[in-house]
């Protein structure tokens, strides 16, 4: 009983994953259903399955660093550097 409640956890946090817009946080979410589905699938023998998910969460990681490094995310792109702003009425 516990461990299809384990596997229906996984499954049901994988699709609630596809209903988020922000991609990061899309892949973040499914990446954590695809572990308990790995969990899961090894518990039931399913070897297949949990080298699909494990895929999943390699592509999942990979794809983060990749938007880290493309906005220019700290550890992963260059340090952002803050500089000091106007106020936003401008000078008088």
């Amino acid at each position: 009983m516990i461990l299809t409640i384990v596997g229906i956890v996984g499954a049901a946090i994988v699709a609630a994953s596809f209903f988020f817009s922000n991609m990061i946080w899309l892949r973040v979410i499914n990446t954590l259903g695809s572990i308990i589905l790995v969990i899961y699938s090894l518990m039931i023998g399913a070897y297949p399955i949990a080298a699909l998910n494990i895929f999943a969460i390699g592509f999942n990681i990979w794809r983060v660093i990749e938007f880290a490094k493309y906005q220019n995310i700290p550890p992963f792109g260059k340090p952002i550097k803050y500089e000091k702003q106007e106020d936003w009425k401008g000078k008088q």
